[in-house]
């Protein structure tokens, strides 16, 4: 059983989370503050650490360099919002992943994890727009034909996420934006 330290200052979306991939067949554990995620990290070896900004700045990051040395341990970076130099801190100190909160739903963020596990595989397709097929499986999933990011007015992409754990030919289909990752 995979285990994944959940630390997010957000007490309701702590415990969302942690419901969540209990349910999910994850042993979970926790902790509120960058010593105990530390502490953690090297005592418990969880595979991958879902950790909140706020957290990681209160030793203005340090703690990402300490968890980066236990090779076991894959870090995503976790924010309630888009400001500041997260993303920057992310790619600066290795991270797995840089996820904004608002914007993702458990599922997403699982679909996230058992990729860096390696349980899931995704797929970024280029897709024509204009094609019959592709606006009729944009309708199907509830897409408007040729829709766009409603953040950022970008094109959306079509990410094919394989989970292996239903067999190796089983995708979901979804649209992402590349910019916002929603």
């Amino acid at each position: 059983m995979e285990k994944i330290l959940i630390s997010i200052k957000d007490d309701f979306q702590s415990r969302v989370y942690q419901d969540f991939f209990r349910e999910e067949g994850f042993e979970v554990l926790t902790a509120d503050d960058k010593n105990e995620v530390e502490d953690k990290v090297f005592q418990e070896n969880p595979e991958v650490v879902l950790l909140d900004v706020l957290i990681a700045q209160e030793d203005d990051y340090q703690i990402l360099k300490n968890i980066k040395e236990n090779k076991k341990t894959s870090v995503i970076l976790f924010s309630k919002a888009h400001e500041g130099n997260y993303r920057e801190k992310a790619v600066e100190f290795e991270v797995k992943d840089f996820i904004v909160g608002a914007y993702n739903s458990p599922i997403n963020i699982l679909s996230k994890i058992k990729i860096h596990l390696g349980k899931e595989k995704s797929y970024s397709v280029n897709v024509d727009y204009f094609s019959s097929d592709i606006k009729e499986l944009m309708n199907d999933l509830g897409y408007e034909p040729g829709e766009k990011c409603r953040k950022c007015s970008n094109n959306l992409e079509m990410v094919m996420l394989r989970d292996l754990s239903k067999g190796s030919n089983y995708f979901k289909v979804s649209f992402v934006c590349p910019q916002c990752q929603i």
